[in-house]
């Protein structure tokens, strides 16, 4: 309303003759500059497209939307959810891109357990320096002299030389850097030199370094939604959605020690009918994007984990895809060990530095520094767990890549762990035996290896009803 007002007045003026209004100079160019202002756009902010996050867009849209972190269930009783993602190292037609899938669902499991661990309890640190420097102090001059005296003279004669080479052969790599040539009798070669070599006036130093670190007991963490999608042209990627819950933990504190105290819910269909159908191209589509662990209640309200895993075969031979299908059962097995007990942890650290210099002639010298790191880690110690039972598995091309594709589904359930034991309490002891597989043959390849032509997106959940949790 202000500016209207403005403008109007502007273009009166403009209309009635100067001397009509006293003082009219200033005030018309007062106004000609808030006219100028009104006619210049304003800058737009140029937004970055990093794409939508499929699993929050999942936890948006159900009936009862699901935030990261604490969440309460409509009977007040609270459960944790965290998202992670990790990008599938591997593009689309590498030799070892179905092995990739998985590896990126593990990492982005992890990802989001650290969250967890994170919001539990972090240990934080942070240093701050930030110096300013002109001149040099007396004291640190008859220090350097101090440090420099030795008691023999061969011996600071030889350091005298070495030194005086040292400053030589720095001052001449400097001019080769800046095309100047320290013997040539061109007085701007000269010039050039004497900068180089000029006195530092003042300087400036900053630093920022920050620490934190996270290591936690967890237990009963369970997957509730993944998805894979893959962009043309680009590397794939895994989203995960993690939950943790009073009912999870419990669950885990049966795996590990007692199937007695498993908890109970309501009752359900048969886990066969809940489980993806292996033997249907329906149910296979959908096992081809699923991976982790579930919670699943039967038909007797007993709560079983449930656990799904994928693995690739080296050739087409029998013999690779009988050791291809065992990778995965190791794999999902391996799932149920960790939903159990793991002892997790996640160290980060960030540095962020500078120095800022002037030289006596005006030059001024800048340099940065800037680094990240963080390292996830997650331990299961050997422990001995009852009535594992291999489910189902099987095979499949992938859609995009052509590449074949073995799963396999693993699951536990508290009557199982029972009689697996009765049945243990029974038998002579037998020795154990197991097979092994596997190849530490990495692949290098370069971004434009991309050989996959269009997208792929997949997704799976379970149990993700309240009483499932």
């Amino acid at each position: 309303m202000i500016r209207l007002l403005l403008l109007t007045i502007f273009t009166v003026m403009l209309l009635v003759p100067p001397y009509s209004f006293a003082g009219s100079d200033n005030l018309l160019s007062e106004l000609q500059g808030e006219a100028e202002e009104l006619n210049t756009p304003a800058e737009s902010v140029i937004m970055m497209d990093i794409g939508s996050n499929p699993c929050t867009d999942w936890m948006n849209d159900r009936k009862k939307p699901l935030y990261e972190g604490p969440n309460k269930k409509t009977n007040g009783e609270e459960f944790f959810v965290q998202t992670g993602s990790a990008v599938i190292s591997a593009p689309p037609g590498h030799p070892n891109y179905i092995s990739s899938r998985q590896n990126a669902y593990v990492k982005a499991f992890m990802t989001a357990k650290a969250a967890m661990l994170e919001y539990m309890e972090t240990e934080l640190s942070r240093e701050i320096t930030f110096s300013m420097k002109e001149g040099e102090f007396s004291r640190d001059k008859e220090a350097a002299q101090k440090k420099n005296k030795t008691t023999e003279e061969t011996q600071f004669q030889a350091i005298k030389r070495k030194a005086a080479l040292l400053i030589n052969a720095t001052l001449d790599e400097k001019l080769e850097e800046k095309g100047v040539d320290p013997d040539s009798n061109n007085p701007e070669d000269q010039k050039a030199v004497e900068q180089i070599v000029q006195e530092v006036v003042n300087s400036t130093k900053f630093s920022d370094i920050i620490k934190s670190s996270s290591l936690q007991q967890l237990k009963g963490i369970r997957r509730m939604f993944v998805t894979e999608s893959v962009k043309q042209g680009k590397q794939g990627e895994i989203c995960v959605v993690a939950l943790s819950s009073d009912k999870t933990m419990a669950l885990a504190d049966a795996v590990f020690s007692d199937p007695s105290i498993a908890p109970t819910g309501m009752p359900n269909k048969p886990i066969n009918q809940q489980i993806p159908n292996w033997r249907t191209n329906k149910g296979v589509k959908e096992l081809l994007s699923t991976f982790g662990t579930e919670m699943l209640r039967d038909e007797n309200g007993e709560f079983h984990v449930i656990a799904y895993a994928q693995s690739s075969a080296k050739s087409e031979s029998k013999t690779s895809q009988q050791i291809a299908i065992d990778k995965a059962v190791t794999r999902a097995t391996a799932e149920i060990r960790t939903f159990s007990q793991e002892v997790a942890s996640i160290n980060k650290a960030a540095e962020n530095s500078e120095k800022a210099t002037e030289l006596a002639n005006a030059i001024q010298e800048y340099e940065e520094n800037e680094a990240f790191e963080k390292t996830l880690s997650s331990i299961s110690v050997p422990a001995k767990i009852s009535g594992i039972r291999k489910i189902g598995y099987w095979g499949a091309k992938h859609p995009l890549t052509g590449q074949t594709v073995y799963g396999a589904i693993v699951g536990w359930s508290p009557s199982n762990a029972i009689t697996a034991k009765k049945m243990k309490s029974r038998m002579v002891a037998q020795p154990n035996s197991s097979k092994k597989a596997g190849s530490n043959k990495s692949n290098s390849f370069k971004n434009d290896v991309l050989k996959a032509k269009g997208s792929y997106k997949g997704a799976a959940s379970g149990g993700s009803s309240e009483e499932d949790f």
